[in-house]
């Protein structure tokens, strides 16, 4: 029996070199009841297409539509580019600020008070993999 997306549990690696960049995540889609708040996408634990994110806000998000949204807290074994922070937190330029540990930039990450905070994975430099299904549970 083939398993539905919203029974998987799924992690973002980096495409270079496998590190982990996220906590255990559930894939959602637009149809789906979440929260979305002012300061923050979505309740952690959750990863969307950016396009799919867009459409629950009603918002244009970022020029890639296929890239992976989640929530601050949702990120593991990457951090922001300290030459873009802005004066509470990171703010992007115009090129990714989000580095893996191996040293590849891997994303954005918007954590100043004065954006709408979240991480996107760009989907050149990340991929998404199931980790289990609820299925089997």
């Amino acid at each position: 029996m083939m398993t539905d997306a919203r029974n998987r549990i799924h992690k973002v690696v980096c495409s270079g070199c496998r590190q982990t960049l996220t906590h255990p995540l559930r894939a959602i889609f637009p149809e789906d009841k979440v929260s979305v708040a002012a300061i923050e996408p979505f309740e952690k634990g959750i990863v969307s297409s950016v396009l799919d994110f867009g459409v629950r806000t009603n918002h244009f998000e970022h020029d890639c539509l296929f890239d992976l949204i989640v929530h601050l807290e949702s990120m593991i074994g990457c951090e922001g580019d300290s030459s873009t922070f802005g004066c509470c937190g990171c703010t992007p330029k115009d090129k990714p600020n989000l580095i893996c540990r191996c040293g590849s930039a891997v994303g954005w990450i918007w954590s100043d008070c004065q954006e709408l905070q979240r991480v996107i994975f760009d989907n050149r430099a990340t991929e998404i993999q199931i980790i289990s299904s609820t299925d089997s549970w």
